[in-house]
């Protein structure tokens, strides 16, 4: 059995720490209004939401999937360290697994753990840092691609 690299899993998690305490503070952003306007809404009538309805899902859908990954890791099934109510914020897990990395490192299961936190580390900073460029890149680089097709390798000639 491969043991899984404990400095990986420890970077890893205070990355994802990061991750989360970016996304809970999204969650009291004001959520952006609906693009086509439905009835004769006027606005500042009626109550508004407390914060962000979408950042709020995300953040607890994600949290409850790394809280049910982290008593599985701590519990019995796992290194046997417990675990109390003050610890369950998903920053406070996340450091826990920092913290513990090595014996964490040598559970049968190590490498999917580092897997699912890898995982959502990815996902966090795809919806934490969105790359509003992509469609652009991919535009400007089919564009090249076209002249280069079309004129051959003669373009990157007049440069330095």
């Amino acid at each position: 059995m491969k043991q899984t690299d404990e400095f990986q899993l420890r970077d890893t998690a205070r990355e994802l720490a990061e991750l989360y305490v970016e996304m809970h503070r999204l969650k009291d952003t004001t959520p952006s209004p609906p693009e086509v306007k439905t009835r004769n809404s006027i606005k500042g009538a009626g109550p508004k939401p407390p914060g962000n309805w979408l950042w709020m899902h995300r953040y607890v859908t994600m949290e409850q999937n790394l809280r049910e990954l982290c008593l599985n890791a701590f519990g019995n099934d796992g290194i046997g360290i417990r675990i109390t109510e003050f610890d369950f914020t998903a920053p406070r897990l996340c450091g826990l697994i920092a913290w513990h990395a090595q014996p964490l490192s040598e559970l049968d299961w190590a490498a999917d753990l580092l897997q699912e936190l890898d995982d959502q580390a990815r996902m966090i900073n795809r919806w934490v840092n969105p790359a509003d460029q992509a469609a652009a890149l991919l535009r400007s680089a089919r564009v090249k691609r076209h002249l280069v097709e079309k004129y051959g390798a003669n373009l990157d000639m007049g440069r330095d």
